[in-house]
């Protein structure tokens, strides 16, 4: 799963999560309704709500998974790019959770235009993204 992709799908889970968050608020008024003892048509609003409301709760649970499988993508992602550049086998102080650490710390702190510019300034290759680019410039500094 791209950077993008996470980040639709966060926004995705956003949207939802806005959804729901009103869904509640509704139902909590009709709760209050149903003790002035509800008329057949609140009642069915109600199981309409409560039905609607269940539907978005497999999308609320993968919500809390989104720092988790946003780890692992990059994990997977930042592997994929060590072993292409350093071949099957890793050399010795190259640690793929040290580089995921740094890859999203740079992620985090640094803009593509300041990665590149930061290669630049080490003759390295400025090509590629964040990722590529913020790994590259962890394996020099390790001197690989």
């Amino acid at each position: 799963m791209s950077q993008e992709d996470l980040e639709e799908l966060r926004e995705e889970v956003n949207e939802l999560r806005e959804k729901v968050e009103d869904l509640i608020v509704e139902f909590a008024n009709i709760r209050r309704l149903v003790k002035e003892r509800l008329a057949p048509d609140q009642i069915a609003k109600l199981e309409e709500l409560m039905e609607e409301a269940a539907r978005f709760q497999p999308l609320l649970r993968r919500l809390e998974q989104l720092p988790q499988l946003r780890e692992d993508t990059v994990k997977e992602h930042i592997d994929r790019l060590l072993r292409r550049h350093l071949g099957p086998a890793l050399p010795p102080g190259i640690n793929v959770d040290d580089a995921v650490r740094v890859v999203i710390e740079y992620d985090r702190n640094y803009s593509l235009e300041q990665l590149k510019q930061m290669c630049k300034e080490r003759a390295l290759s400025t090509s590629g993204d964040k990722k590529e680019l913020a790994l590259r410039l962890w394996l020099n500094e390790k001197s690989v």
